[in-house]
């Protein structure tokens, strides 16, 4: 025989919910925002080892592939700001990575987010050993 209590809590919440993470947020978010990302765009983006970073769109590519068309957005894991501790060759200043870790990510990816959503702060490097 099994018994099966159910107790509201305190705090209102009625329903259990077995996960809470970055898949049901995705899920529940219209994907509007996305389609507006342009050039420059900041967003939020996680790298390939899971952290995320305030960063910025710096291209996108269009392709058709079987009728519908596809497309991908440049990462840059790095946010230009006038007085960013680094040079690009371009003599912009900025606040994260090189162009070396650029990455072309699909702008449905779960890895990429509204800005301000998950990375809250630019991480700041000053030295060049973040590059190597």
């Amino acid at each position: 025989f099994f018994f099966f209590f159910f107790f509201q809590a305190e705090d209102g919440i009625r329903d259990f919910c077995l996960s809470r993470g970055l898949g049901d947020v995705y899920k529940r978010q219209v994907h509007g925002w996305r389609e507006e990302l342009r050039e420059w765009s900041l967003i939020d983006c996680m790298d390939t080892v899971s952290v995320w970073y305030q960063s910025t769109v710096l291209g996108m590519n269009f392709k058709e592939i079987n009728g519908k068309m596809m497309w991908k957005v440049l990462v840059g894991f790095r946010r230009y700001k006038s007085d960013g501790p680094k040079v690009n060759d371009n003599s912009r200043h900025y606040n994260g990575w090189s162009e070396k870790y650029d990455e072309w990510i699909s702008p449905y990816s779960l890895r990429i987010q509204r800005p301000g959503t998950i990375a809250k702060i630019c991480l700041l490097y000053t030295s060049d050993a973040a590059d190597e």
